[in-house]
């Protein structure tokens, strides 16, 4: 079973599952993931100082699916960086930028500008999305 950190802020009040809504996890290193899709996670906390404390595992979760997803963060304007942005590719179409509320909403977060500021300092590259559910961005799920 793999493994996967997850901050507190996520955590239902129960402590046994993650907030209703947090459908999936946007992390770095897409091709690290990818291998794991289809295979059990076990999410956890840290119970203090992370990597010299023990790990409460809050929920185990199926990857269900990796999808790739690709940061910018826009030109910066007067020396300040812009807010991030996320793209995903479908098939064979131009890469279509994702709503950030929906995936602010979809991720655990309250709005879009927390979720911007959460990411604001990753760099701009492809991460992954590690989806919980059958639902993908770009696709008809029923």
């Amino acid at each position: 079973m793999i493994r996967l950190p997850v901050s507190s802020r996520f955590v239902n009040d129960t402590g046994n599952d993650l907030l209703q809504g947090k459908i999936h996890s946007l992390r770095k290193n897409y091709n690290y993931w990818k291998k794991f899709e289809g295979r059990e996670l076990a999410l956890y906390s840290w119970a203090g100082k992370p990597y010299r404390s023990r790990q409460n595992v809050i929920c185990v979760k199926p990857l269900v699916s990796v999808q790739k997803v690709r940061l910018w963060h826009n030109e910066t304007v007067d020396g300040y960086k812009m807010w991030p942005e996320f793209f995903i590719k479908t098939g064979r179409h131009d890469p279509f930028p994702l709503k950030q509320e929906e995936l602010a909403a979809n991720d655990g977060f309250e709005d879009g500008e927390e979720f911007t500021e959460w990411f604001y300092d990753y760099p701009d590259g492809v991460m992954a999305i590690l989806h919980f559910t059958n639902f993908k961005y770009g696709e008809k799920t029923e």
